[in-house]
């Protein structure tokens, strides 16, 4: 069964849709069509999603927007997984992977399970971007453990995928029963393991494609030319490179609104990812967000980066982007709202996880919800980039009630007092 703690009746009717996806572009008028039409935006407390008198399930940990000032923040909390929502850097020069490899090396050490996905300053690790971001420069002396250079998307992704599950498009199903996992082992331990070439057994740790699993944790790859897979090796090379404007890839928002109403409902999971078994609590995780500024997976708005979001399992029961959707934790200092209309369309009509984590947005952290799912905008940092918020917990199943009584987030909400003076 899907772990959800409330059944609020969706406002997305087909007038709504239409609305929205007309404005696309205009995400602050979108969310006042969307607030028109009966969206919810209530604000929790920063501990209403974790309980102790809750018993069972998994604990998760969830930051964001780090930006290389991960060390500078205290230890964090205890739990089962961690969850780091993008932007673990400035702009994902190799010294940096570095750093962040070094961090996640440390602080696995409390978690059974740590899942990562890029940020749009990780241009390392966009196979389209790296090679015109200048980070890749020639005679680079950055190298990772054994000597090797950090010379390509490929390279780096390795360097990451030693120390937790980096993913991008990817579904990771955990057993509830990861709880009682040992804690993650460090790369010395994992070494000494498969020493002689001997494969880890059932309850053990192991490396997948997409990194550092734990016992009983099954990934499931994208399936191939998924338009939300990363591809790193040879064939990155071939991959298309996303529209360097909007307007390069603009669709009329009516050619838009009627070739998704025509297209067929999404099936439960994309063909190639087969459906949640039961007993697992399945995670996703996307890179990407509308286009801004053309950093690192960046997708225009309307049906280039909606096609993304048909591909989420609707069995999904942690949603991780690092962009936020419309009207959830999105709203910028001057007041205007960032955040992507398609992803909220899907999230709210198609997928209604538990939980959604992201960041992005710096200057609006915390736990938001609209009845039916909680939203983290899991932001470390502040607008000047300071150390800023603390991680933000969360518990499946939620605790009974944990979405009832959330103040609504109103148009005088003090977004702007949280910037850094």
């Amino acid at each position: 069964p899907r772990i959800t703690m409330a059944t609020a009746e969706t406002w997305l009717g087909d007038a709504a849709r239409e609305r929205l996806r007309a404005l696309t572009e205009d995400p602050t008028a979108a969310w006042a069509a969307a607030v028109e039409a009966g969206a919810r935006s209530d604000r929790l407390a920063s501990d209403a999603l974790i309980s102790e008198a809750t018993a069972g399930g998994l604990r998760f940990v969830c930051i964001s927007d780090t930006h290389g000032k991960h060390f500078a923040f205290p230890e964090l909390p205890a739990g089962d997984v961690l969850i780091h929502a993008g932007d673990f850097s400035r702009r994902g020069g190799p010294d940096e992977m570095i750093d962040f490899a070094n961090y996640l090396s440390k602080a696995a050490a409390k978690f059974k399970q740590v899942i990562v996905v890029s940020g749009n300053h990780e241009l390392t690790l966009d196979p389209a971007m790296a090679e015109r971001s200048g980070c890749f420069r020639e005679g680079s002396s950055a190298t990772g453990k054994g000597g090797s250079a950090l010379d390509s998307p490929e390279a780096v992704a390795r360097l990451l995928r030693q120390h937790c599950l980096f993913v991008s498009g990817h579904a990771v199903d955990l057993p509830v029963s990861l709880a009682a996992a040992p804690l993650m082992p460090s790369r010395k331990e994992m070494r000494k393991a498969t020493r002689g070439g001997a494969r880890p057994g059932p309850d053990s740790y192991r490396f997948v494609e997409a990194g550092l699993a734990a016992p009983g944790v099954v990934v499931h790859e994208p399936p191939p030319g998924s338009a939300g897979a990363t591809q790193y090796g040879p064939e990155a090379s071939a991959a298309p490179r996303p529209p360097a404007s909007a307007e390069a890839a603009a669709v009329p928002a009516a050619g838009a609104a009627a070739a998704a109403a025509a297209a067929d409902p999404p099936p439960a999971a994309p063909a190639g990812i087969p459906p949640k078994p039961e007993g697992y609590i399945r995670v996703t995780g996307y890179p990407h967000q509308p286009l801004f500024c053309g950093w690192a997976f960046n997708v225009p708005r309307g049906e280039p980066i909606a096609k993304i979001w048909r591909e989420i399992p609707s069995d999904t029961d942690v949603l991780i982007t690092h962009g936020p959707p419309l009207g959830q934790g999105d709203r910028c200092w001057r007041g205007n709202r960032a955040g992507c209309v398609d992803l909220l369309l899907a999230v709210t009509g198609r997928i209604k996880p538990a939980v959604h984590v992201f960041g992005h947005i710096h200057e609006d952290p915390g736990i938001s919800t609209d009845g039916t799912t909680a939203y983290i905008n899991a932001a470390a940092v502040n607008l000047r980039y300071g150390p800023a918020n603390p991680p933000i917990c969360f518990q499946l199943p939620l605790p009974a009630a944990a979405l009832a009584g959330g103040k609504p987030d109103t148009a005088d909400f003090p977004v702007v007092a949280r910037r850094a003076t």
